[in-house]
């Protein structure tokens, strides 16, 4: 993610963090950032618990949103389907993924 955000010019010193290496075609600066940053949140054991706590509550989120999004759109502006469909149960199956996802973050909250 370093990469992606630095390649789009969202992050100081982006012009380092997106170089690849020629060598190994990897976004070296950038993978020994994320590192050395994992590291250093690791150094405080109580700031870790917070963070990893905090991550996985906005990742249930990340995963709630576009699921909402879905329910909200289908049958209004989402009308054609992909080749894989739920049929008549893809609004329930939205509802309780919905519901699991909230149960999640409020546990991690």
């Amino acid at each position: 993610m370093i990469y992606a955000f630095a390649r789009d010019g969202g992050l100081p010193a982006s012009a380092k963090l997106s170089t690849v290496n020629e060598t190994y075609r990897t976004p070296v600066t950038a993978i020994w950032t994320g590192a050395v940053l994992a590291l250093l949140a690791t150094i405080y054991s109580e700031a870790f618990s917070v963070l990893a706590a905090g991550c996985a509550v906005f990742l249930y989120i990340s995963y709630i949103m576009p699921v909402a999004a879905g329910l909200l759109a289908e049958g209004n502006t989402w009308k054609q389907k992909g080749p894989f469909s739920l049929g008549v149960y893809s609004k329930l199956v939205a509802i309780l993924a919905i519901l699991g996802g909230l149960v999640l973050a409020w546990v991690g909250m």
